[in-house]
Parts: C-alpha cells; structure tokens; sequence
C-alpha cells in the first residue's frame, strides 16, 4: 500500500534543496496544500493521511484525534512546535519530530537585516523616495553599541558570531547556561535576563515560546530595559506584550522594534 503524504508547509514547497530529491526517491502518494492551514480547514483532511509534513498549522487535539488512526508521524519542517498540542500528541501516541538547526543561519541573516532597517531608516527612507520626497535621516553605527541576546541557542549563537565583525560587544543569558558562549572574546555571559536588558543597545529576543515564556517581555522588564534601544524579535510574537511595546515607542523608551 501506497504511503499517503501531506505537505503543508509553504517553506519546504518554496525551499529549493535536497530535500525535494530525496523524497522524490520514494514511492509516496503525496497531497500539497499550502498553509499555514487552521484548525476548520486542516479538520477535513484528516483521516487519509499516513504522516505529514508541516509548518504553523493548528495541530489541536480535535485534529490530531481526527488524524488517527491512519496517522504515523507528524513532521515539523522547522523547529518552533508551539501550534502543536504536544499534551494531546503524547496522550494519542502520535511521533511529532521537527528539523534542529534547519533555519539558524537564515534567521542570524535575517536578524541584521532588521537591524540595519532601523538603524539606517532603510524603511522610512524608502517610503519618502517612492512619495517623490527627499528627507535627511542621520542613521546610527552598529559599532561599539552592545548586544543583548536573550536566549543563546543556535540561533543567539549565530547571531553574536556575526557580530564581532561590526564591531559590537556582547552579553546574554539562557535559562540553560552555554559554557561554549565563554570563549568567545566580544561575548559575556550574564546571571540574569535583567542585568541583560539594562546594559543592551540592541535586544535580541531568541526563546521558544511556551507556558513559561509566553509574555516574557513584561511591565517589570521593560522598567529595567535601558533607554533608547531597540528590540529584534526572530522567535515568535506572543514572548512580547505588544501593548507595552507601543507604548514604550511612544514615550521614547524604545527607539525601535522589529
């Protein structure tokens, strides 16, 4: 019998690679439907599936009972399994996997082309020559200015790697303490997430978001964030209170925030 596959995930239809020729290689019977997908419209298509492919589908308990009994594996083509219920996963005996370092190098890029967007008004500039204006915007140099990263992982670790380069001074904190960050001459590690967030120019927000983290970025630790800095958040949206990020872009405590 024929292996029936389900690819969700526009990422890994869009991503050119070697991926696309190994699963080429065997006899799968494979279904494409672009997500991210909710929870009403991945619900219809469960049931016929032997494993799945995806990316920040609504993987709920109702859909992950549904898949059953035919479903063998859920993939994650990424990393981030927050749109999973792992509870109901584990209680359902359905494998969910997902792909370890598959985007750390993509998001350190990423990471610096927002940061360059702020410190050179790449954005406001832009807008004004396409309206026909010509308006003066002094940007800022990255050098001498400290990093703060907030999570030390692959991607924190990738992140303050491209960083020496310009220049820039770094310091962290992980709940998991990463001995490997201390040999790093421009990188110091600190005991806490507040002694991080008072001496950063530049924060970089790299933690996945769960029950602990969710709303990280809070009213207690935004009083200790130092003046005028400016926020890069690469993990997900919900680790941030967005109504204290307005506000405190506002008043002029943050100077930006991507």
């Amino acid at each position: 019998m024929t292996t029936k596959l389900l690819i969700t995930s526009s990422s890994f239809l869009d991503t050119p690679g070697k991926h696309h020729g190994k699963l080429a290689e065997y006899d799968f019977d494979i279904t494409e439907q672009r997500g991210p997908l909710p929870e009403h419209e991945l619900l219809p298509l469960m049931g016929k599936f032997d494993a799945i492919i995806c990316g920040d589908d609504r993987y709920s308990f109702a859909v992950l009972q549904k898949a059953l009994p035919r479903l063998k594996v859920l993939s994650k083509y990424g990393i981030g399994l927050d749109a999973i219920d792992l509870n109901a996963a584990r209680q359902l005996g359905i494998p969910v996997t997902n792909c370890v370092g598959v985007n750390h190098q993509t998001v350190a890029e990423h990471f610096y082309g927002l940061l360059f967007s702020l410190y050179r008004n790449i954005p406001e500039s832009n807008r004004e020559i396409h309206a026909g204006h010509w308006k003066r915007m002094t940007g800022r140099e990255l050098f001498g200015k400290t990093l703060g990263v907030i999570g030390v992982g692959r991607i924190g670790r990738e992140i303050v790697k491209r960083a020496e380069a310009f220049g820039v001074h770094c310091v962290g904190y992980d709940p998991v303490t990463r001995d490997e960050m201390k040999v790093l001459p421009h990188f110091h590690y600190l005991d806490s997430p507040e002694k991080v967030l008072s001496q950063a120019d530049i924060l970089s927000i790299n933690l996945p978001l769960g029950v602990k983290t969710l709303g990280w970025l809070n009213e207690p630790r935004m009083a200790v964030l130092k003046p005028g800095s400016v926020i890069i958040n690469t993990a997900r949206g919900s680790l941030v209170d967005p109504v204290l990020i307005c506000k405190a872009l506002d008043e002029g405590v943050l100077q930006g925030y991507a």
